[in-house]
């Protein structure tokens, strides 16, 4: 039976995307976007004309079902990189969001609506300062209802994706005063404290029971011994691999994998327009390098999924 249905989903794209070419490429996405295998998917992502030489790519996903999910653009097919306007879609194929990207990063204005077309939310990502993440700052919200909570930043705003819960006071557009939620994904409650959009404080309670105080959102997972370390280690073990002695490279790569809660390094995953003995090369040496400091969401390690582009040289 499990053998039928990794058939049924290998072949289900065929019938779901009567335009996909030779060029294209298909890939099975959990509901966190990571790679998976077909039939433990939640959704499917085309690369329109991957296997062309070109390094921008269109973008599309796809609930199982193959109505539509998303549309968009790469500027860079391998690190994914998003540019330009992104629209994703209820699976009833009314318009969830639209927003704007550069180099990656959501700019400007952006638009959100319920399953039933009503308005959700008018928002705008502020850039910060150097040092500092991009701001999203809440100008209009309704509720599910229809009736306006937030008017010109000021008022209740409920926050809720796939993973997550909260609820607040905004001030000029930003989180101001106690904001208290839920996390889906790591099963765990919090209150935080702002001032004009900055956290003050945050205390979350673990599924245990046991209390973690923090000062950051989110902290990104990293290496024991710091990325530059990191990238020195890769480089210098890819410089010295026998099998690979008879190739020569001068390229940027992208290799993606997953953070665990406790460190370890799993699910990789190398996206490249040709596959090579490099992308193994590649896999293992990462893996070799031993555990990382996991990511940590409102103070407890959370399992995290990262892309992270490694020059190879080969002489």
């Amino acid at each position: 039976m499990k053998t039928f249905l990794a058939l049924l989903f290998l072949i289900f794209p065929i019938f779901a995307f009567s335009q996909t070419s030779s060029n294209d490429y298909v890939i099975y996405l959990d509901s966190l976007g990571r790679r998976t295998e077909p039939g433990q998917h939640d959704y499917i992502r085309l690369l329109q004309n991957f296997r062309s030489k070109v390094v921008h790519c269109k973008v599309y996903d796809y609930y199982k079902s193959g109505k539509r999910k998303m549309v968009g653009l790469y500027s860079n097919k391998y690190f994914r990189y998003k540019t330009g306007p992104f629209t994703s879609y209820y699976e009833n194929g009314i318009m969830q969001s639209q927003i704007n990207y550069f180099e990656d990063a959501p700019t400007g204005k952006c638009y959100f609506w319920y399953e039933n077309g009503s308005k959700k939310a008018e928002c705008e990502f502020i850039k910060g300062k150097a040092s500092e993440p991009t701001v999203m700052k809440v100008n209009q919200y309704w509720s599910r209802i229809a009736i306006q909570r937030v008017v010109d930043g000021k008022g209740h705003f409920q926050d809720e994706d796939m993973t997550s819960f909260s609820e607040g006071e905004l001030l000029d557009g930003v989180k101001n005063g106690e904001w208290w939620g839920t996390d889906y994904k790591d099963k765990f409650k919090f209150t935080e404290l702002y001032a004009k959009g900055k956290l003050i404080s945050g205390s979350s309670i673990d599924s245990l029971n046991q209390k973690h105080q923090y000062g950051e959102v989110y902290v990104l997972p990293k290496p024991t011994k710091g990325p530059e370390h990191f990238l020195k280690y890769v480089k210098k073990e890819l410089k010295q691999r026998k099998d690979l002695k008879n190739n020569e490279y001068s390229e940027q790569i992208a290799i993606s994998f997953t953070v665990s809660s406790s460190g370890k390094l799993i699910d990789f995953d190398v996206f490249r327009y040709e596959q090579s003995n490099i992308d193994e090369a590649l896999m293992e040496i990462c893996k070799n390098y031993g555990d990382w400091e996991p990511a940590k969401s409102r103070g407890i390690d959370t399992e995290s999924y990262l892309t992270i582009p490694i020059d190879t040289y080969r002489y």
